[in-house]
């Protein structure tokens, strides 16, 4: 009954966590999808998927106090996906939609799983949000937090922000090839502008953090 609920909380907590879109996973996923990179995006999400779900582990097991133990961590993290996000926003400025009819390029996907699961596990702050998600989820009584639950709650995480990322893919997909390739082009400069933005954000979110 315990496991059932684990995974009934994780999936859930996981797929609606994935909801906003303005977050540097979902910009790349929605990117890759108005190429035409369908592939590429799935394995995008697969590989954040991946990433939080260590992160939501690590709270449901009670390590939360690492961000505490190692402050640091928090704007050399930050300024690293800054970094990453700058020169992928410029990319996205200067990227080409898929002329609709053209296949769409051959994409490796170990490059775009270690690009979701790095820009990711670059966030500890994602600790704060799980560690808020999982205290109440112990606050309410309704599930308790062992450490056999672990695994089953962090796969369910992986499998709900998959799957969330799968429909919004399979939604841009459907629609895609319905839309102009002058209209793709602006979009994908939209969300390039949002990397940047992102970027900006982190970096001074570190600057900030170190001149405390």
């Amino acid at each position: 009954m315990d496991a059932a609920l684990a995974i009934t909380f994780g999936f859930l907590f996981g797929f609606l966590g994935s909801l906003p879109v303005a977050g540097p996973i979902a910009a790349l996923v929605l990117a890759r999808a108005l190429e035409g990179r369908l592939r590429a995006g799935l394995a995008l999400a697969a590989g954040a998927a991946l990433a939080e779900a260590g992160y939501a582990a690590l709270t449901f097991w009670g390590v939360s106090s690492l961000i505490a133990r190692y402050p640091a961590a928090v704007p050399a993290s930050r300024g690293v996906a800054a970094a990453i996000l700058l020169v992928l926003g410029v990319l996205l400025l200067r990227s080409r939609p898929l002329i609709p009819g053209a296949s769409a390029p051959i994409d490796r996907a170990r490059g775009s799983l270690l690009l979701g699961f790095t820009i990711t596990a670059l966030n500890p702050t994602l600790l704060v949000t799980w560690t808020a998600a999982t205290g109440t989820l112990a606050a309410s009584g309704w599930l308790r937090l062992t450490p056999t639950l672990v695994a089953p709650f962090a796969v369910a995480v992986a499998m709900g922000i998959v799957a969330w990322f799968v429909l919004l893919i399979a939604l841009v997909g459907r629609h895609q090839r319905r839309l102009e390739p002058r209209t793709l082009r602006r979009m994908l400069q939209v969300t390039g502008l949002a990397l940047l933005a992102l970027a900006a954000w982190l970096a001074v979110g570190a600057v900030r953090f170190l001149l405390r």
